[in-house]
């Protein structure tokens, strides 16, 4: 089994002023790092015969908040690979899952007080 958890933050912005390297920075980790992970993981558990991939989106993941496009858009990367990869790969004994969990007192490399 893996657990797949990427994790960036940037701070809030309106959609049409979102910095691009922002997003470019965002979409490298959360999106692409998922994907990746998966990729290289998928093929191992193709190989053995089974497995289990669990993604760690968050509620990001399934709704939207102002401030937070490029945020949200690509926690909604994760479900929707899970989504397609689940269906796809379920017949091979391989199961696809995310948990998209609330806001939580932990952020990337610190603890708030």
């Amino acid at each position: 089994m893996t657990f797949n958890n990427a994790g960036i933050q940037v701070p809030p912005n309106d959609a049409a002023d979102e910095p691009i390297e922002n997003f470019r920075r965002i979409v490298a980790v959360k999106s692409f790092g998922v994907w990746a992970r998966m990729e290289h993981e998928l093929r191992v558990m193709r190989a053995q015969g089974s497995g289990a991939i669990v993604h760690d989106s968050s509620l990001g993941g399934l709704i939207g908040l102002p401030g937070r496009a490029a945020h949200h858009g690509t926690k909604h990367a994760a479900p929707g690979m899970t989504k397609s990869a689940g269906v796809e790969y379920a017949p091979r004994g391989i199961r696809v899952n995310a948990v998209c969990p609330g806001d939580l007192p932990v952020y990337v490399g610190f603890t708030e007080h």
